[in-house]
């Protein structure tokens, strides 16, 4: 087959984006909202290279590999038409993005799969990825909650009150900043899809990105409660809305200090989620983990498993051998 790879241009996105409705149906998306994701990609602080594989000069795989928050650690995606697969198109483009993450000074570089998808699963592994965690995505049907059975699960520890993102609002003006403090208190102990050899100490997120994170996940502030200890915030959990289906939410995250897990402090920020959620008359909240205790917590509330990531990593550092044809 004459196969070509050729630098990703802005003219191939409406091929691009027909082979991943084809490889990732149940995500089909627009040319339109591609173009925006590309518009908001941030190069400069995440350096990438986007390429294409042509087969008599059409497009029949794209693939893309981008740096991720942590220095020197990438992720790649690698797609090809369904009715192109098994004809060595991915073990190329994975060949092209190894050599230029390595030249970009990469260590590692991350791979994802469904659990559901063996043959993905069974191609990474056989180019020297392993796995390292799966997300597990989960969701909880309101409609079979019992309130009464579910309030007895809130913990009563002494000296913890709890409050709304809307109350700290009106409250204090430093709340962001008392915010940002529990979650990088938080971080200890949090699953990493690409852990370092030796591991260090979690590096606490910038003020800034914070904020942006925060933002992005466009918590409800009425419903996005602080577990508070006088001005202390010790942890938190709220949800946002489901865009795509207006009867439903999002997990906006969850986190406890890490000196203070173990006294149902999660447990009882999930249950004022559940509540207002169906106080509400939402039908339904999704979320996912691939921490064992927030998994343990979800289902201690009735969440019940939907499918799971694998995240599987190769290390680059050292590494001389060449992708498998």
């Amino acid at each position: 087959m004459d196969l070509t790879l050729s630098p990703y241009d802005d003219g191939d996105a409406a091929v691009v984006v027909a082979i991943r409705n084809a490889v990732y149906p149940g995500r089909a998306g627009s040319v339109a909202e591609w173009a925006r994701q590309e518009a908001a990609f941030d190069e400069a602080r995440h350096p990438r290279r986007r390429i294409v594989a042509l087969a008599a000069g059409e497009v029949v795989g794209y693939g893309r590999a981008w740096n991720t928050l942590a220095p020197r650690k990438y992720r790649m995606e690698v797609m090809v038409h369904p009715e192109r697969q098994r004809r060595g198109i991915g073990s190329r483009i994975m060949e092209q993005l190894l050599v230029e993450t390595r030249a970009l000074g990469a260590v590692s570089v991350q791979a994802r799969a469904g659990e559901d998808q063996g043959d993905v699963l069974a191609f990474l592994h056989r180019r020297g990825f392993h796995e390292t965690h799966r997300m597990i995505s989960l969701s909880l049907s309101l409609s079979t909650v019992d309130l009464g059975a579910l309030e007895s699960l809130a913990a009563s520890a002494g000296g913890i009150q709890i409050a709304t993102l809307a109350d700290e609002q009106a409250r204090r003006p430093d709340y962001l900043q008392a915010l940002c403090a529990a979650h990088n208190a938080s971080l200890e102990g949090w699953p990493d899809p690409d852990p370092d050899p030796l591991p260090a100490p979690s590096a606490p997120q910038p003020y800034e990105q914070f904020l942006g994170s925060l933002a992005a996940l466009r918590p409800i502030p009425e419903a996005f409660f602080i577990a508070c200890r006088g001005n202390e915030y010790l942890g938190y959990s709220g949800p946002s809305r489901n865009e795509d289906e207006p009867g439903g939410l999002l997990s906006a995250g969850t986190a406890v200090r890490a000196e203070h897990r173990g006294r149902g402090i999660a447990t009882t920020l999930k249950v004022c989620t559940v509540r207002f959620a169906a106080r509400q008359g939402y039908q339904e909240i999704r979320t996912s983990t691939a921490n064992p205790a927030m998994l343990r917590v979800n289902e201690k509330l009735g969440f019940r498993r939907r499918s799971a990531e694998v995240r599987m990593v190769r290390r680059l550092d050292g590494d001389s051998s060449a992708a498998l044809t």
